[in-house]
């Protein structure tokens, strides 16, 4: 190839001089060509024909190294037809492609893997949503661990009417002493997938309990509260402006006593609507709930919140939740009729709200395990106080299906 290159150069030397040579003769006559004394910037007749006969051997030799069998340096410098790089082109993309996969699964990055990966992370970020929406495929399970102090004060005493014993009189007024409670606890929590659409919630809550009547009595409790049992159903998952819309149905095992716990179980349904708004997440629930045993004990739960992503592993959320409970009934007393025989009579109290406001920030520490300490505060009189805690949810890895 190097030979060729040579010969290529030299024919283009000789050839631009033949050129200005032709271009002398044309322009100043023959008689200076055939003058035996060369002019400056001419040549000579026999100049003339010894280049000639030198370009006609370089042209010869040019062809015969032509029609040698190219070398490897001659093809790989050959010219390339446009359709011929584009293909080189497709084919050098397609392998760069196959080999960055190679490289991404040797490192389990491969594409299903990245989808898997980001998958992963939208769960993990929300977290803070565990208690509202579905997070939990068939078989995958999550334990929490929530530690709590509340602190209550009912110092005003809590009053209704009972009825007279005579019917011309007016109504007797019933006062109930204030109160003092303060309760430290943990509670264990678990979530399973049940099917991909349904969830189980399991809640055992532990704790101390200590309560002041104001010029009665002074009471402590340690044990275990009223056990929890809830199911979640998916009805509609979140496309487009619609919302996720989640289908509850919860209740309560009267495992404590009147002082860990409700002294009844409870059951109830609601639901909860979840809508992203990237990075921020809006939440409501509405239900309604009932004590059993308990007579015109109705309540109507509900929530608003909201929550939004500092960044990949940390959230924060707001949210406020009440309680509307109508007629409750705190016991019996009993009184003499116009015969002056004891009659019973239940004493209920008027309706009470219950609302407080919790902030909490989610911080995930590692793959599987957060960190929540939260805080929340009573916006009406019969709410507690404050609370404040920090709770442990723990995603265990793996499918743990249901032995029946």
């Amino acid at each position: 190839m190097k030979k060729i290159a040579v010969l290529f150069v030299r024919v283009i030397v000789v050839y631009f001089f033949l050129n200005t040579a032709f271009m002398g003769i044309s322009h100043n006559g023959v008689l200076h060509a055939q003058s035996n004394a060369p002019k400056k910037g001419f040549v000579t007749i026999r100049e003339h024909e010894k280049l000639k006969q030198e370009m006609e051997t370089l042209k010869k030799q040019m062809q015969t190294l032509l029609k040698k069998p190219p070398s490897s340096d001659s093809v790989a410098n050959k010219p390339v037809s446009p359709a011929t790089l584009s293909q080189a082109n497709k084919d050098s993309s397609q392998s760069s492609a196959k080999t960055n996969t190679q490289t991404d699964r040797s490192a389990g990055l491969a594409e299903g893997d990245r989808k898997k990966e980001a998958v992963e992370a939208k769960r993990q970020l929300d977290t803070f949503l565990r208690s509202q929406k579905l997070l939990f495929k068939k078989g995958e399970l999550q334990t929490e661990l929530d530690l709590a102090y509340t602190k209550n004060n009912h110092r005003a005493p809590s009053c209704s009417s009972i009825p007279n014993p005579d019917p011309k009189g007016k109504p007797l007024l019933n006062c109930l002493p204030g109160q003092d409670n303060r309760s430290a606890g943990a509670t264990a929590i678990a979530r399973y997938g049940l099917l991909g659409n349904v969830e189980f919630d399991l809640t055992v809550p532990y704790s101390y309990v200590e309560q002041d009547t104001f010029g009665l009595e002074h009471q402590e409790r340690t044990g275990l509260g009223d056990v929890g049992l809830g199911l979640r159903y998916a009805a509609w998952r979140e496309d487009g402006t619609l919302p996720d819309i989640i289908l509850n149905l919860n209740g309560t095992a009267p495992t404590g006593d009147n002082l860990l716990g409700n002294g009844s179980g409870t059951v109830g349904t609601s639901m909860t609507m979840v809508k992203t708004f990237d990075p921020v997440v809006l939440f409501g629930n509405l239900g309604y709930a009932t004590t059993i045993g308990v007579s015109g004990s109705n309540q109507i739960p509900y929530s608003l919140g909201m929550g939004f992503s500092l960044n990949d592993r940390v959230s924060f959320s707001m949210s406020m939740a009440g309680s509307s409970t109508l007629n409750r009934s705190t016991g019996k007393i009993s009184l003499p009729d116009s015969s002056g025989k004891l009659v019973d009579h239940s004493i209920t109290v008027s309706s009470q709200d219950i609302n407080t406001m919790q902030f909490s920030t989610t911080i995930q520490m590692k793959k599987n395990l957060s960190v929540e300490p939260f805080v929340s505060f009573g916006l009406t009189k019969e709410s507690p106080d404050f609370a404040v805690g920090i709770r442990l949810p723990y995603r265990l890895d793996g499918k743990y299906p249901l032995p029946f």
